[in-house]
């Protein structure tokens, strides 16, 4: 469809905390100078049959259709699709390429040089501040690495880890590509309601087997394949497992996303939970598709996103959960009471997309 995307372009919308889809279209009708030319050299490489085959689709005449310069608007249409795949597609692969570095990105970067960063990639939160969307230090502002595709999928995490007071027995992974100097860089806000419940605390604790699941996503476009879930219990402790697997053909640019946490029948709380996303090969995610995670072991290449240690209290998790399989209804409604975060008509929940403003520092 295209030929490749000038660095100039790649490296500015993959450091946008909002992602191409809110962007792109923007800075392609009023480019930045530096922008100008590579943006105008991307845009040219669609293939005529490609911008028709974009015309000509139900989605493009409902959101773009309208539009005087439908050769241009397309062009757009595609840039925005293309590199939100191309994105997504290389923060993998630069997880693959960085497992084995000492200082995987970004943690080369002066204002962070002197970290310490541990064997997961983890870095405390606690050297960071915290403006309620960007982490802060020595000037230049991060994001905690995304579960999906979409820059702002921990968002909701990070929120909740401070909500809850856990930050200071928190680290975290940061992305590779979403950062930058804090005076400029963009600080997103998003609204969304996220219910949580305690679960059935004396049932796990009383279980004597293994209790496990699977769940299948409503749509069949769903780029999720399954979602599995295990309680485990061992001797004093219960010990909880999550993935949400992507579809087959979607694993070169969707990770999985894997929690784990340890429930204590000693303290009745919760003593470590932990997420991370697993990158699968396409000879592992198909053998991955006929075990249950429970049973499936340590396949894939896991980087783990976010470890918390210390006594919390069990109701956490429910919360926890949540905002880390954010848009998973199925571990939504798993975890709260009433209703999940695909409820949008009848409780008013707003899409993250549809509802979010940037403010540029500065």
């Amino acid at each position: 469809m295209v030929s490749e995307i000038p660095d100039a372009v790649f490296d500015f919308f993959a450091a946008e905390p909002a992602g191409p889809m809110l962007t792109f279209a923007r800075e392609a009708s009023a480019p930045r100078e530096s922008l100008r030319e590579p943006l105008e050299a991307f845009l040219s490489g669609f293939t005529p049959d490609g911008v028709a085959e974009a015309q000509a689709s139900s989605e493009f005449q409902c959101f773009a259709g309208h539009q005087p310069d439908k050769d241009r608007a397309a062009r757009v249409w595609l840039g925005e699709r293309f590199l939100s795949t191309e994105i997504a597609r290389r923060r993998l692969e630069a997880i693959r390429e960085d497992s084995s570095r000492v200082r995987p990105r970004p943690y080369a970067l002066p204002a962070l040089e002197d970290l310490e960063i541990d064997d997961d990639h983890l870095v405390p939160l606690s050297a960071f501040s915290f403006d309620g969307a960007r982490l802060v230090r020595n000037e230049f502002a991060f994001l905690v690495l995304p579960t999906t595709g979409s820059p702002n999928s921990t968002y909701w995490l990070l929120a909740a880890i401070y909500d809850r007071a856990l930050a200071e027995r928190t680290r975290v992974r940061l992305d590779p590509f979403l950062f930058g100097p804090a005076a400029t860089y963009p600080a997103m806000q998003y609204r969304m309601w996220i219910y949580g419940r305690p679960l059935d605390w004396d049932r796990v604790e009383a279980l004597k087997e293994p209790d496990q699941g699977r769940w299948m996503p409503d749509s069949p476009h769903s780029r999720r394949g399954f979602t599995d879930y295990a309680w485990t219990p061992r001797n004093s402790e219960v010990h909880f497992v999550c993935e949400e697997v992507p579809d087959a053909g979607a694993i070169s640019m969707e990770a999985a996303r894997y929690l784990h946490a340890v429930y204590s029948r000693v303290s009745g709380s919760i003593e470590h939970f932990d997420g991370a996303v697993r990158v699968y090969s396409p000879p592992e995610i198909e053998e991955r598709r006929t075990l249950h995670v429970r049973t499936a072991g340590k396949m894939g290449l896991r980087e783990k996103v976010f470890v918390v240690d210390g006594a919390t209290d069990p109701g956490v998790l429910s919360l926890v959960a949540q905002t880390f399989f954010v848009w998973n209804g199925d571990v939504q409604k798993y975890f709260s009471s009433t209703l999940s975060l695909g409820d949008t008509a009848e409780h008013g929940l707003q899409p993250a997309a549809a509802d979010a403003s940037v403010c540029r520092r500065g």
